[in-house]
This record gives C-alpha cells, sequence and structure tokens, in this order.
C-alpha cells in the first residue's frame, strides 16, 4: 500500500474536474448538500430582545416575587445559542436591575424550526424552562412563550428585538450579569 501512496500523490485538482464548468457543478451540489444538511436555514435568534413595556408584569417563574421588565441578550451558534435573561423594575439600566436576582444564564439553549429552547439557572441555583417561538408580528420580530420554573409555575414571555448581534457587542450586553 505504500508503494501506491508513493506513486500516486494526493490532489484536489482531480482529473474529471478540469473544466471550469464540472467544477461550477460541484459546486453548486455541495452548496445543496450543505443547506440540506441543517448548517444553513433558521433564522437566527442572535441580538437582544426586550419586553414591550406593554407586555410589562409578573415573572415569578424567573424569580420569586419579580414584576418588571425582561431583557434577552443571546448569540447564536449554528443551532447553539449562549446568552443571559436580565431583569429589570421598571426601566433598562442598571438602577431598575431587580436587587435580588439581575440576571440569569441560558444554558442548553438551541434554535430550532423557530423555536428557541433553553434552561436558565437562577441565583438560588434552581432552574427555569423556556420555550419561546419566533414570529413576525406588525413590523417586529418577536419571541413569545412560557417559561416554567421547577415547580411548575409558569410565566408569560413576549420580547421583541431590539438589536441584533452588533448591538450585543456595541451596548455590551455580553458581559454577563454586569447589565449595560
Amino acid at each position: 500500500m505504500s508503494d501506491w501512496l508513493e506513486r500516486r500523490p494526493f490532489s484536489f485538482n482531480r482529473p474529471g474536474l478540469r473544466k471550469p464548468w464540472q467544477r461550477a457543478i460541484l459546486s453548486v451540489v455541495l452548496a445543496a448538500v450543505v443547506s440540506a444538511s441543517g448548517c444553513a436555514g433558521d433564522d437566527d435568534v442572535g441580538g437582544v430582545w426586550k419586553t414591550p413595556e406593554s407586555e410589562a408584569g409578573p415573572a415569578d417563574a424567573l424569580h420569586p416575587g419579580f414584576s418588571g421588565l425582561v431583557a434577552l441578550s443571546a448569540g447564536q451558534f449554528g443551532r447553539d445559542v449562549a446568552g443571559s435573561i436580565f431583569l429589570f423594575t421598571d426601566s433598562y439600566n442598571k438602577v431598575s436591575a431587580f436587587g435580588d436576582c439581575p440576571c440569569l444564564y441560558m444554558e442548553k439553549a438551541e434554535f430550532s424550526n423557530g423555536w428557541l429552547t433553553f434552561e436558565a439557572i437562577r441565583c438560588d441555583g434552581t432552574s427555569v424552562v423556556g420555550e419561546l417561538e419566533m414570529a413576525a408580528e406588525d413590523e417586529d420580530e418577536v419571541l413569545r412563550g412560557k417559561v416554567t420554573d421547577e415547580d411548575g409555575v409558569s410565566s408569560t414571555l413576549v420580547l421583541v428585538r431590539k438589536g441584533d448581534d452588533e448591538t450585543v457587542r456595541d451596548e455590551e450586553w455580553n458581559l454577563g450579569c454586569e447589565a449595560p
């Protein structure tokens, strides 16, 4: 076998694909295979999402006794998502951060077929599970769904996209619990 390798060096310039139109067809076929395999397709959930003030209210599943505004900062990597959920009392600034537990870290988060599913760890070490569907409402992109804690307490969340991945970096939403 080693004699064969020495006599025949490997080359990506295969003898059967010397014509440009043959390479173009191969490129199109490979792109179709990659798209069909799930490497492309879903919308991107990365960015900053915030509760509209009209939707603010109790969200006991995120923290017992919490009522206010929620912001989600997410980055998407294929189907995997990383991010934090921030809790605010009445405005999106550090002064209004919910004192008992200002944020939760998302774990085991994934975005697939229009659904963001995740587990988030609360400050007391317990977890909540979230299932949010991405949809278009009016002219906004919206995440809408439920979060449920370990005791079965459930809260409805409505989050509207307020910025993309660039907003996450520029406004420093990517610094974990150090909310902007």
